[in-house]
């Protein structure tokens, strides 16, 4: 999803598979204080500057319900940052999907920003597990 000329901003608290990932991205990934907007604004901005030099791209990566310490993702406020920087969104809402929002679509459809959100990541490990008959 992403080349040497883009840049990765990720929430502190993110799981660890997708720490792993943006360790690879090198010197290109800035990490914002969990659910602190006006940090995240500012790696959003200090990865614009790359992005704007290299025609790369932004990919922002939080999470609906956050596994590590089980609150929920600032999504909405995140989306609205839209209008002042260019960036994908890819929410992994493995906790919420099934379980959050009118049809269980997850956090995004829960805070009424669906439409904002990029990519989905989700799994049925989590909130569409079962057992029994």
């Amino acid at each position: 999803m992403v080349d040497k000329n883009d840049v990765i901003v990720y929430d502190a608290e993110s799981q660890a598979c997708i720490l792993d990932r943006a360790r690879l991205n090198m010197e290109k990934r800035f990490v914002f204080r969990h659910n602190n907007i006006e940090d995240c604004e500012q790696q959003l901005l200090r990865a614009q500057k790359i992005t704007n030099k290299n025609k790369g791209a932004t990919l922002l990566i939080t999470e609906g319900v956050i596994g590590m310490c089980s609150d929920q993702g600032k999504l909405k406020e995140i989306v609205a940052l839209k209008v002042n920087y260019k960036f994908l969104l890819l929410v992994d809402d493995a906790h919420g999907i099934g379980c959050m929002g009118k049809t269980g679509a997850g956090k995004g459809e829960a805070q009424g920003i669906q439409d904002g959100i990029d990519f989905h990541f989700g799994t049925f490990a989590k909130a569409f597990a079962g057992i029994g008959h």
